[in-house]
C-alpha cells in the first residue's frame, strides 16, 4: 500500500518510523516526487547548495544558521512566495507538493 502525503496528516503508520519519527518512506517520497524534481537543482542533492545552479544563485546551504532557524512554516512561505532569487511556486506546486520537500530539506538542516 502506498503511503500519500493525506496519509502522513492522518498519522498513517507506513509514515513513521514509531512514536513521532518520520519514516524513511516520506523522506524517499519526498526525495523521488518533488525535491527532485524542483529543488536539487539549486539546493544539490544533500542540501548543501553546491550544484552549478546553487553556487551562481548564492543558495544559503541548509546547515547555515540562516536557514537553521527557519521554522517548518517559514520555509513553506518560502517556497510559496519565493525568497531572494527563488521563484515563487505558489501556482504551480500544490501545498503537499511544498511541504514534503520542505520536510526533507529539514532532516539536512540538523
Amino acid at each position: 500500500m502506498e503511503c500519500t502525503y493525506e496519509d502522513r496528516n492522518r498519522n498513517h503508520a507506513c509514515c513513521y518510523d514509531g512514536g513521532d519519527n518520520r519514516g524513511n518512506r516520506l523522506r524517499e517520497r519526498a526525495w523521488n516526487g518533488y525535491y527532485k524534481a524542483k529543488y536539487q537543482n539549486c539546493h544539490g542533492t544533500d542540501g548543501r547548495a553546491n550544484s552549478g545552479a546553487g553556487k551562481i544563485l548564492e543558495v544559503e546551504p541548509a546547515t547555515d544558521p540562516s536557514v537553521k532557524k527557519m521554522s517548518e512554516a517559514e520555509m513553506i512561505v518560502a517556497v510559496r512566495s519565493g525568497m531572494g532569487k527563488m521563484q515563487p511556486y505558489k501556482n504551480t506546486l500544490t501545498d503537499a507538493q511544498i511541504k514534503a520537500p520542505v520536510d526533507y530539506l529539514q532532516t539536512l538542516v540538523k
